[in-house]
């Protein structure tokens, strides 16, 4: 069964597009079998993925911004920088006023309300709602501290320490107690 004609229409228009901005990258006939790649030993079921995928490994960024000098290989990308130039933020939580430009963030937002922690920890029982923050927990196990201080020998694994700990070298002091006499 094939994509009704109006869907595949938009979607040729949409390949043309993309070929028009970035013309050279889309010459390049040379495919392993089965889309791998080479680097990583990954398998893509389509042509266009594979070709995506490999322009990161060959540093290609076709598709720059107009408005500033952000570049990128993958066009969606773009589209997605393109709406903090304007300030477009289509996606929006139904329980609260959070708006976001990007999908993810609204996905992962909405796990706030409804308490879902599907990143879990192999070593304990930590579960929370975000990657970053599981990737970050791992580093309690493995004891990876890959935050250096740039003037003593402090390493950390995760980047708010190392800003704390920044400040002691510097004398910052950004908070203050508006109830405290100067």
């Amino acid at each position: 069964m094939g994509l009704p004609r109006q869907i595949l229409g938009w979607y040729v228009e949409k390949i043309l597009a993309k070929m028009k901005e970035a013309p050279d990258i889309w010459n390049d006939n040379s495919q392993p079998e089965a889309h791998s790649t080479e680097p990583q030993d990954k398998v893509s079921p389509a042509s266009s993925h594979y070709s995506r995928h490999k322009r990161t490994h060959m540093g290609k960024k076709p598709f720059a911004c107009p408005d500033c000098d952000y570049k990128t290989a993958v066009s969606s990308d773009l589209s997605r920088h393109k709406r903090t130039h304007k300030g477009e933020k289509p996606f929006a939580c139904p329980d609260c006023d959070y708006k976001t430009a990007v999908s993810k963030d609204l996905s992962r937002h909405k796990r706030t309300h409804t308490g879902e922690k599907p990143y879990t920890c192999d070593k304990c029982d930590y579960r929370t709602g975000h990657a970053s923050a599981l990737s970050r927990h791992k580093r309690i196990h493995t004891g990876e501290k890959p935050y250096a201080c740039p003037y003593c020998d402090y390493r950390t694994g995760d980047t708010s320490s190392l800003s704390r700990h920044k400040r002691l070298h510097v004398g910052e002091k950004p908070y203050t107690c508006s109830l405290s006499t100067p």
